[in-house]
């Protein structure tokens, strides 16, 4: 099982779901440097489609879930914070710019988790 995808049988309740993927962000950051969360982040993008083709929900959702948290942990981090200044934007605020634009556009099935979601609670 790779990092991301979640079996279809598993009948986790979508807060489990949430708080494992959350767990599981948390641990693939320690130590990460800001730009390293947000390829991460791009990858868990990448793994919630994969998922997404397979109709794996669930897999979509933690994959999805992973990714917002290590976007969320790169901008709090000091050295995004240092690179959004005006006048500085140096390479890591680019990058996340570029994963925001890019990651908006590959999750178009988003409304439709929401509706699965909605369902499982």
């Amino acid at each position: 099982m790779r990092d991301g995808l979640r079996s279809q049988q598993d009948p986790s309740p979508v807060s489990e779901i949430k708080e494992n993927a959350k767990d599981t962000a948390h641990k693939l950051a320690k130590g990460a440097s800001a730009i390293s969360l947000i390829r991460t982040a791009r990858n868990q993008i990448l793994a919630a489609q994969e998922c997404q083709l397979l109709s794996d929900w669930k897999g979509a959702l933690s994959a999805l879930i992973k990714a917002g948290t290590l976007a969320q942990m790169c901008m709090d981090s000091a050295e995004f914070n240092a690179e959004s200044a005006p006048g500085k934007k140096g390479v890591l605020y680019k990058e996340f710019m570029e994963f925001t634009q890019v990651s908006c556009s590959r999750v178009p099935f988003l409304h439709i988790l929401k509706l699965v979601i909605v369902r499982w609670e």
